[in-house]
């Protein structure tokens, strides 16, 4: 067992013209921590704890060697980005643990959440076009689709969310106990065939609370795979804490599940160039970010701090970059293929040109080439439309307007279309 890195943190420090500067935290389980703000009921929420990696040596030494591959592949010129019209599919199990009827969040929270990681990571979020002008070019959409998972582990039915009571005040990180049933948790459904999402009622560190969430990056235990976020900066429906409160916990959580690294990299060091996120275009910054300081300067150059990797506030977030994204397709491609070419809900996920979809935008009617099997879903993942051995759909005009997803099953291939009402 390895336990290399600790992570000593101390309060956050306040510096003239920059708000709130945090000192980094490094961690295999990375921690999304809030800054420090009272909520209106005067709670206090702290960014920064102590943590420490308790992954195998030969967990690490894999996850670098693979990063190392992803670098020497960039520099090459060779990306990583999916084949051409390829889609991940990824369905949710969010797993509610809750000893209040406050922390027992609504289907419409959860909902939300949903809503936000699809607009998120496929830069559909509104806010996008607020970007710092010089970044902006960078935004890009990571062709990922969130559902809440259909069909259960047994192949039953589901709603995709399971909750559970529990007497117990908070949930510890170091022993991972949310993700255990023999800790007072819920065990996780099969991770290789849909992202865990446990909500809690408090993430605790050596006794403290005011943790947002944490996630496992790829390659570990799979017993524990996934992400844990506290209750009210879950989704955007209430009960929700400001200035975290508009999803983008799990946005970020996510984001580290699937390979992402902080800006300012694993360690404390700095403008360490040995010491960064591996990502080309998003400019060296030696340090996190609160509030939404769009002038902020480290390591000598204007930092990102709208990218969903950094700790500013919920609602100035706005983007992944094009290597990011690149990043992430790495490590689908790697450790998480099994969302690439199939799930426990759907067959062969792409986005192809064997059928025609038009037209896109649509009103009331969309056709397609061939007569095939099909599924339309929202944006939430909801199944809005089934019909078979159809080659259209129509009386369309009663949808509201926004973005769609129509899944057509075709000689035991399965096409995603991403369509648009208006």
């Amino acid at each position: 067992m390895n336990l290399p890195f600790i992570s000593i943190c101390s309060k956050p420090k306040t510096t003239a013209g920059q708000g709130t500067i945090l000192p980094k935290v490094g961690l295999a389980f990375f921690l999304l921590l809030s800054a420090t703000v009272l909520s209106q009921k005067n709670e206090v929420y702290t960014r920064c704890i102590s943590g420490e990696n308790t992954e195998e040596d030969s967990i690490i030494h894999l996850r670098e060697q693979k990063d190392a591959a992803f670098v020497a592949l960039q520099k090459k010129g060779i990306t990583q980005t999916l084949e051409a019209g390829t889609i991940a599919e990824i369905p949710v199990v969010v797993h509610v643990l809750y000893k209040t009827s406050t922390q027992n969040i609504s289907n419409a929270k959860i909902q939300s959440q949903i809503r936000i990681l699809n607009e998120d990571y496929q830069k559909l979020n509104a806010n996008v076009n607020q970007t710092i002008s010089q970044f902006l070019p960078l935004a890009t959409d990571a062709k990922i689709v969130f559902k809440l998972a259909t069909v259960d582990p047994q192949g039953k039915n589901t709603s995709g969310i399971n909750r559970k009571s529990t007497t117990k005040n908070g949930f510890d990180y170091t022993a991972n106990e949310a993700k255990k049933s023999s800790l007072g948790g819920i065990d996780a459904w099969p991770t290789d065939q849909y992202l865990n999402l446990w909500v809690v009622n408090t993430i605790t560190y050596q006794g403290q609370g005011g943790t947002l969430g944490y996630a496992q990056f790829p390659g570990g235990d799979p017993a524990t795979d996934g992400v844990v976020i506290v209750y009210n900066a879950f989704g955007d429906v209430q009960p929700l804490i400001a200035p975290y409160d508009k999803g983008r916990t799990a946005t970020h959580e996510i984001g580290h599940w699937l390979g992402l690294y902080h800006l300012w990299g694993k360690n404390n060091d700095g403008c360490n160039a040995a010491d960064d996120d591996l990502i080309s275009d998003t400019p060296m910054q030696s340090e996190a970010t609160a509030g939404c300081d769009k002038t902020k300067n480290t390591c000598g150059n204007l930092n990102m701090i709208q990218n969903f990797m950094d700790y500013t506030d919920d609602a100035c977030m706005t983007l992944f970059t094009k290597e990011q994204v690149d990043k992430i397709h790495y490590t689908l491609q790697t450790y998480r293929n099994k969302f690439l070419v199939g799930d426990v809900n759907t067959s062969i996920n792409s986005i192809g040109e064997q059928n025609n979809v038009f037209p896109n935008p649509f009103s009331n009617e969309i056709q397609w080439t061939e007569n095939a099997n099909v599924r339309l879903y929202n944006l939430l993942g909801e199944l809005i439309y089934v019909a078979e051995k159809t080659n259209k759909i129509s009386a369309l005009e009663t949808l509201n307007n926004g973005i769609y997803f129509l899944h057509i099953t075709h000689n035991g291939r399965t096409e995603i279309k991403k369509l648009l009402k208006q």
